[in-house]
């Protein structure tokens, strides 16, 4: 199946797309007040998509964009975070994956309980992010096939 290019906005989340593809969603918002963040996650049968919606005051960023491949160390800097279980016996290892408001990301398979991460490991994943200065906000969209998220076996 075809997908239309990733962007940080809606348009690619849950909308019309290959007839019988279907679609599930769920919504958050979190942060401080005036400073809410909102996080939306949708999945299909193949993907999974995440998009932030993050306002700010003044952004700390690695500039310029390194614009390919994961960049290390991107938490010392803003970032949307996401953490997903790699392990439902042991919750100490888990997938982390980070976008910054310039587009720069990284994916890590996380292996708390052993103090390591493994920046190798790839997850197929797509971002994107921009920002809207006028407006204070940064937006940031994934997406990344399922099977890199389901429990092994």
């Amino acid at each position: 199946m075809a997908h239309r290019p990733l962007t940080s906005d809606r348009s690619h989340l849950c909308g019309p797309g290959p007839s019988g593809a279907r679609c599930t969603g769920t919504a958050l918002t979190c942060g401080t007040i005036g400073l809410e963040h909102e996080i939306r996650a949708f999945w299909t049968d193949t993907h999974v998509y995440f998009l932030f919606t993050s306002p700010y005051r003044t952004l700390n960023l690695f500039l310029p964009a390194q614009g390919a491949g994961d960049r290390d160390k991107l938490w010392d800097r803003d970032v949307v975070e996401l953490f997903l279980g790699a392990d439902p016996t042991n919750i100490n290892r888990y997938r982390e994956f980070e976008i910054a408001p310039t587009g720069d990301h990284v994916d890590l398979a996380i292996e708390y309980d052993r103090q390591k991460y493994d920046q190798s490991w790839n997850s197929g994943w797509e971002a994107v992010a921009r920002i809207d200065k006028a407006a204070h906000r940064w937006y940031a969209a994934a997406r990344s096939p399922r099977r890199h998220h389901e429990p092994p076996g």
